[in-house]
């Protein structure tokens, strides 16, 4: 994050910004070609660091998951089809 342009204005996106962005544009969960990708809470963390908290589309439902981030019991895994957001903080002038 330390890296990253303005990164003391960006935070990773939780519950709040995700559920606002799904509403303003709700193709993000929405792929009639593919298989609709899984929206992360990246703000949140679980207890249980093996786990995960996200938006997913199943079906015709969206429905909030808690989800192993577990590619081996030892080996954390990436996936294509996971996504998470950064939230901008900006003063409205």
């Amino acid at each position: 994050m330390d890296s990253l342009p303005l990164a003391d204005s960006l935070v990773l996106s939780g519950g709040f910004e995700a559920a606002a962005a799904l509403a303003g544009s709700p193709d993000l969960l929405m792929n009639q070609e593919a298989y609709p990708p899984v929206l992360c809470l990246s703000a949140f963390q679980h207890a249980d660091k093996r786990l995960m908290l996200c938006f997913k589309a199943y079906g015709q439902s969206l429905e909030f998951w808690c989800m192993s981030q577990m590619l081996t019991p030892t080996t954390y895994q990436v996936s294509e089809q996971w996504s998470g957001g950064l939230t901008l903080l900006r003063a409205l002038s």
